[in-house]
Order: structure tokens, then sequence, then C-alpha cells
């Protein structure tokens, strides 16, 4: 299951926390004698990029191909003009590579969309780029399977706490309500893993791999304990 979470943060220091699960589910075909399957197996994935001259961020969603390697290494690169397409609402670009996909027929799941969030001239935004080049500014929002989960914690978060977002909310506040809002939509997100970049007026921080690491330290340090306990007579 994917979970992409975007929340932009006004209160103090402003930014926008990109939240994404680690994890990607792959599909095959697979024959045992006249019998065949399809097998699905879950595997670790990067899921948000930071651009090459570190203005913006993306998280993308939807078909993994060598259309979508192609596409997100141009726009990291500055092949596309990111700036222009998020101040004018459209991003023909994505919209290409989506037409291309469909071939003029009916569009189907062969699809991606992506969330952006930017710091042009000083000034963090977040937005939501729909297949069909439509780029909308927002205060929150989550795409993938796992959206409709995340964005009902989001709403009984903005209920519970009256905090409304996004001018009364910290980048402390929206971290944590990124994590709450992956673990709502989906059970085993741990076992992969989490990623988070804040995009803020000063820079763009990665938490990148350290999360997995410190866990996996944390692992080796139980499984040394446990083992020096079986060596006492």
């Amino acid at each position: 299951m994917t979970t992409l979470v975007g929340i932009k943060a006004e209160k103090g220091k402003e930014g926008v926390v990109l939240a994404s699960d680690m994890s990607r589910t792959t599909e095959e075909l697979k024959g045992d004698g006249d019998v065949y399957y399809r097998h699905l197996t879950k595997r670790p994935a990067q899921k948000i990029w930071v651009s090459d001259n570190r203005r913006f961020a993306v998280a993308m969603s939807g078909i993994v191909d060598q259309l979508y390697t192609q596409f997100l290494r141009e726009m990291l690169q500055g092949g596309f003009d990111i700036e222009k397409a998020v101040k004018e609402g459209n991003f023909p670009e994505l919209k290409k590579l989506n037409d291309y996909r469909w071939g003029g027929m009916v569009p189907d799941k062969r699809m991606n969309g992506l969330l952006i969030a930017s710091r042009f001239r000083g000034k963090p935004g977040l937005y939501s780029c729909w297949p069909g080049g439509k780029v909308e500014e927002k205060g929150w929002t989550s795409v993938g399977s796992g959206s409709d989960l995340a964005l009902a914690h989001i709403d009984r978060y903005n209920i519970d706490n009256m905090v409304g977002m996004p001018t009364y909310i910290s980048l402390d506040q929206a971290v944590d309500l990124s994590r709450e809002c992956l673990g709502k939509s989906s059970e085993d997100i741990y076992t992969l893993g989490k990623d988070v970049v804040v995009v803020a007026k000063d820079g763009i921080h990665e938490l990148g791999g350290r999360l997995e690491k410190e866990l996996e330290a944390t692992e080796d340090r139980v499984f040394t304990e446990f083992k020096r306990k079986l060596r006492k007579p």
C-alpha cells in the first residue's frame, strides 16, 4: 500500500512536510507445472526525491516503469520548469507522460501523479499534480492507495485539536502528524520504514535512511545482549 502525505505548516518557522512509506509491491506471473499464479512481493523503495538544485522535493505515485524513471530523472535535473508549473497551475510534461501511456484511449491505472514541496523565492509551497497536468496548491493532502485513511486522520486531528491548518500548525506538529497518517494508512508499514523530507525557507532537510539504520542498530544491540545471556553458565 502506497501512501504519500504532504502537510504545510505556517506557525513559527514555515515549511512543508512530505512523508511516505518505503515499500513497493511488484507483481510477477509465476508458473508451477500447468498452474500459473500472480506472486506479490513487497520491497523497500524510495518515494521522495530532492531536486539537484535543492529548490523542491517530489513524491510520485502510480506505475513504476522506464517512463517513470526517465521522467523523474529529467525533473530532478532541471529539465522541466517546475516554478512555472506551480505558478500557472499547469504541468504539461506530466500530462504528456500519461497521455503517451494511454495512447489516446480511455485513461486507466497506468499513470503517475505527484506531490511537490517547493521553496521558490524563499516561500514554501505544497502542490498536488494530477495525471492530466492540473496543479493545485494545498494546505495538506495525501495520494496513493492509503490516502483516504490518511486524510480522515488529518480531518479528525483538525477537529479534535481545533488547529486550523495550515495557519496554526508548527513544523514539529506536522512531522508528528505525518507519521501518524502513515501508521493509520497501513498496518505493516513499520516493516519497511518511513521517509520524511521537510522543505523550508532555509533549505531541505532529509530523514533519509537514518530511521532504518537506527532500527538496525537497536536490533543488533538486542541480539548481542540476548547471545551474551546465553553464554552464562
